[in-house]
């Protein structure tokens, strides 16, 4: 059976989706991932990141990040990513595996900055000096600073989108429609 998976990495802006059959070996995806990506981009350094290989340390921040379908790897050159994170003049960092997922970092900065339930519901990670502001699900290793391994991030207010849920439909039919895709990188479908 084929599985999904999802390669982030701060190489390729928007990430890579490839199906691969689900009894592979771990030898087989890394050359199956690494083939996917422009060879210009490849490297000796590069290594690749399962989500499912976390730190002891900031586990208990971690929501439910299993993948209903497949598996999320990151490809990058850093094993692990200096994170600072900024707030009301305060700073906080850590060295994150670069698969952690930004909800689990915002979640381990709200803790460790002591801020309240009410106020961190308001609050998102935002690239510092940018106006890029991550989903949960994405890696913190995509938004390493070029040729370094580090991060800053601000906690701010998220913008707030007034709207109607059309968007959700939306998305749910280009899922779909994606899902019925004669190829998708990495597989053919007959």
């Amino acid at each position: 059976m084929l599985k999904r998976t999802i390669i982030h990495s701060a190489l390729v802006k928007d990430g890579l989706v490839m199906k691969l059959d689900d009894q592979v070996s771990a030898e087989e995806v890394r050359k199956a991932v690494l083939a996917a990506l422009p060879p210009e981009l490849l490297t000796e350094d590069l290594e690749i990141f399962d989500e499912a290989d976390d730190d002891a340390e900031t586990r208990q921040f971690a929501d439910n990040e299993e993948l209903r379908r497949g598996q999320a790897l990151h490809v990058g050159r850093c094993r692990l990513v200096e994170t600072v994170i900024r707030y009301a003049g305060r700073v906080v960092q850590h060295r994150f595996v670069p698969a952690t997922r930004i909800g689990r970092v915002r979640r381990w900065a709200v803790h460790r900055l002591h801020i309240g339930a009410a106020d961190a519901n308001e609050l998102v990670l935002q690239v510092a000096g940018t106006s890029v502001q991550p989903g949960r699900d994405q890696h913190v290793g995509s938004y390493v600073d070029a040729g370094s391994c580090a991060v800053t991030f601000d906690l701010v207010r998220s913008y707030t989108i007034n709207g109607d849920a059309a968007l959700l439909q939306g998305q749910r039919a280009l899922e779909a429609h994606l899902e019925t895709a004669p190829y998708l990188l990495g597989a053919c479908r007959s």
